[in-house]
């Protein structure tokens, strides 16, 4: 799988906010706490992107009327 654009731009983020600390030897505790937030997006992305990878889903529609989700696992 190729990287999404909201992965691309987090990591845009991310070199502004670590520029920004080598650059400003004040840089600040919300500086800090920004550049953690956007590595935990970008490691809430990194998980979910292999679980939304391998499990599929369908809905399969009985003749009974009943409606039952059908998961299985791509490879």
């Amino acid at each position: 799988m190729g990287e999404t654009v909201e992965e691309t731009e987090l990591k845009k983020e991310l070199q502004t906010v670590v520029n920004k600390i080598l650059k400003d030897e004040d840089y600040g505790f919300e500086t800090t706490i920004e550049a953690i937030k956007i590595l935990s997006s970008l490691a809430d992305l990194k998980i979910k992107k292999p679980l939304l990878g391998e499990i599929m889903g369908d809905i399969v529609a009985l003749a009974s009327t009943q409606v039952r989700f059908q998961c299985f696992k791509s490879f």
